[in-house]
């Protein structure tokens, strides 16, 4: 039994990546059944409703993003207003930049300026490039570094005040892909991160309480999660596959235990590509992690 009231907001945006097709995973989550499965959670004491979508915006990549992230943070500052708790299905990384955003000025107008939010960011990408580091140019890749002040100042201050979230109250879980500028910017902060030669030689188990055990200092906290953490055999339907991800039983494991925490704000799901799916395998591994992080029990 729980008193949270889970509220499902859709992010339709990938403007911010070189491939279209995020912005469709919010409406092809329901398809595949997420509303019903979380009406049936109804029977184990979990509430949640259907917040909709937030639409795309149009024109170019850059004030495309930047507005969607402003109009994000709106919506999400709206779920947290109404004492909901929101769960944000995306769209491309680069929505982070609103939601996470919309979470750190929740908390300075509610408990004070001094307050801190967490950020666990569960990804195979650190997402640490900045405007002038990246080679791709594409946005999504610099969500993580505007979050914690490192990018753009249009992005870095949306929603209020830079940076959203410290380096020390960072943690990445999953990393297998980084750039020379990212491994330069989690070494020089001193962010945790665990790679997956961590999860294979510790368990997932003990990273999460590590993650969490970071968590103590904040006054709540964020997960992140895009769906190429997993290894591509078991959710190919992503932006950017890694070989050698989590395995889905290890991704269900981390969001049940992440979200069972009283600090746990929001989740957000990221860079699901419904065109790339097979038998809607990664979308019921979507469903499955959501169902995770809002509380299902197994017995």
């Amino acid at each position: 039994m729980t008193d949270r009231i889970y509220e499902f907001i859709g992010a339709a945006f990938d403007k911010a990546s070189h491939m279209p097709g995020c912005a469709d995973a919010p409406d092809a989550l329901r398809k595949c059944g997420l509303m019903q499965r979380v009406r049936w959670l109804g029977k184990q004491g979990i509430s949640g409703i259907d917040g909709d979508n937030v639409p795309s915006t149009d024109g170019e990549a850059y004030p495309a993003t930047l507005q969607f992230c402003k109009d994000l943070a709106v919506r999400v500052a709206l779920s947290y207003e109404q004492g909901h708790t929101p769960i944000i299905i995306g769209g491309d990384h680069s929505i982070s930049m609103g939601s996470v955003s919309a979470a750190a000025a929740f908390l300075r107008s509610s408990i004070g300026p001094t307050a801190r939010l967490g950020l666990i960011w569960v990804d195979a990408h650190p997402d640490l490039e900045t405007p002038k580091s990246t080679s791709s140019g594409n946005l999504h890749g610099t969500s993580a570094a505007h979050l914690l002040g490192f990018g753009d100042d249009e992005f870095s201050g949306i929603a209020g005040n830079a940076p959203k979230v410290l380096p020390c109250d960072t943690v990445y879980i999953g990393l297998r892909d980084t750039s020379l500028s990212e491994r330069a910017l989690i070494r020089d902060n001193q962010i945790k991160a665990f790679t997956m030669t961590d999860v294979v030689r510790h368990g997932i188990a003990v990273l999460c309480d590590q993650a969490l055990k970071t968590m103590d200092g904040v006054d709540g906290f964020v997960v992140s999660f895009d769906m190429d953490a997993i290894d591509p055999a078991e959710a190919p339907a992503v932006q950017a596959p890694e070989r050698g991800g989590l395995l889905f039983r290890e991704a269900c494991v981390l969001m049940e235990l992440l979200g069972a925490s009283p600090k746990l704000m929001s989740v957000e799901l990221v860079e699901l590509l419904p065109a790339l799916d097979r038998d809607e395998m990664t979308q019921r591994a979507a469903i499955s992690l959501i169902e995770a992080a809002i509380g299902r029990r197994i017995v």
